[in-house]
């Protein structure tokens, strides 16, 4: 009796606790099931309503009524059939044509070449002027050499001739002193007077 009043007590809270988890799974799915439909639509882009376009219909070819009646022909060879009718039969319409070559735009080359020819044109001007200025600086240079050559020249000489000059008026006086002693010493020996006997001769 006491078992059956225990699982009897026991049985709504089991019941209560089935319901949450049921509910809890349920949610939980839902929950997984919105999300993941969310995250599908957000990197999906929506295609436009173009691009569910009905494909392209067959539409065949328009059939030529001829009234020659038909002829087989005599040496029993098969004509064949032209690719062209073939490609229709089998795929509905021709081929788009080809779409033309745009023509090439010549007057991008003759403003290229212009320009290059202007450019070649300024650089050899820039190097005529500069083959020009390193002449007339050269020029320059070798005249103000040689200007201070022919002065180095000139002082050199007039050094030369100074030095000169100076050793002749030295020569000159020398010789003039020399001569002057010679003139005093020969004064000095006739204002002498004559030695006495008694005493020493003055040896000269």
């Amino acid at each position: 009796m006491s078992h059956w009043h225990n699982w009897h007590h026991r049985g709504p809270s089991r019941f209560v606790w089935f319901m949450i988890g049921a509910f809890s799974a349920t949610w939980y799915l839902k929950h997984c099931k919105n999300h993941w439909n969310h995250r599908v639509g957000c990197s999906r882009p929506d295609l436009p309503a173009e691009s569910y376009s009905q494909q392209p219909q067959y539409i065949p070819p328009p059939q030529q009524h001829s009234t020659k009646p038909y002829q087989p022909n005599p040496e029993g060879e098969k004509v064949a059939a032209s690719p062209s009718r073939e490609w229709r039969r089998g795929w509905g319409s021709p081929p788009a044509p080809p779409t033309p070559t745009p023509p090439v735009d010549h007057g991008w080359d003759e403003e290229a070449q212009r320009r290059w020819a202007e450019e070649k044109q300024q650089k050899r001007q820039a190097a005529d002027t500069f083959v020009d200025f390193s002449e007339s600086t050269l020029d320059t240079v070798m005249s103000a050499v040689e200007s201070l050559k022919a002065k180095l020249a000139e002082h050199r000489s007039n050094r030369e001739r100074q030095i000169g000059e100076w050793q002749a008026w030295r020569e000159e006086q020398i010789k003039q002193l020399e001569e002057w002693k010679k003139q005093q010493a020969e004064a000095a020996q006739m204002h002498m007077p004559p030695p006495s006997p008694g005493s020493p001769r003055r040896s000269v």
